[in-house]
């Protein structure tokens, strides 16, 4: 499978999840209302139902200790690698308890570092990570934000309003945040290193390159 669609009981992700044939949609608990309001049927409910109240029925339910070592939203990754996924998508996986949107960007780092492509959606912006690879925005406007996740080396931001060239980006000074989109195509490259990537939810998702 290509792409993991994992939805959780965070803040409402105000669009529709983008699937095409052969993705794999997980539910965590309470997230059952996010999506039977756009009427999709999920591939996995799993959880400990504690934000939903209720246990659903079906072949599809996985139940969760209540008392466990990951969050339901770390489960649904751990289901997903099994299953092969190269992409994922999070929605309702940020706001509410700002520990789980922590324990979730968390969960996604490994996934990054190991070549594979991760966003996570909350109610205005996408977040995403960039490891040793470059990214271009086709037709994006609005505020594009960098941090990097340790030390990044080599950042060089192209078509923006501040633009970076070979730069080095640390955890204790954020240079890279609230850069803005100034033409049709804006490139992001760190080559060496992890970058915490945030851009608006109307954009198009990037193009990556290794």
């Amino acid at each position: 499978m290509s792409v993991c669609h994992i939805v959780g009981a965070g803040a409402y992700t105000p669009i529709k999840p983008d699937l095409s044939p052969g993705d794999l949609v997980v539910v965590c608990d309470g997230g059952l209302r996010y999506v039977e309001k756009y009427s999709i049927t999920p591939d996995c409910i799993i959880g400990d139902f504690d934000s939903l109240g209720y246990v659903p029925e079906g072949d599809n339910v996985v139940v969760l200790p209540v008392k466990k070592d990951v969050t339901d939203v770390g489960a649904a990754i751990e289901l997903a690698e099994k299953k092969g996924c190269r992409e994922y998508r999070l929605y309702g996986c940020a706001g509410g308890r700002i520990s789980h949107t922590i324990a979730n960007l968390q969960n996604l780092l490994p996934l990054a570092r190991s070549g594979k492509t991760v966003y996570l959606y909350d109610e205005r912006e996408v977040v995403t990570y960039l490891h040793n690879a470059s990214m271009t925005f086709r037709n994006s406007s609005g505020t594009l934000s960098l941090f990097s996740v340790g030390k990044a080396e080599g950042v060089t931001a192209t078509g923006v309003a501040y633009p970076l060239s070979d730069a080095t980006l640390t955890e204790t000074f954020p240079l890279g945040v609230s850069n803005e989109f100034l033409s049709d195509q804006a490139t992001v490259k760190v080559s060496s290193g992890t970058l915490l990537v945030t851009f608006p939810i109307d954009c198009p998702l990037p193009k990556r390159e290794r």
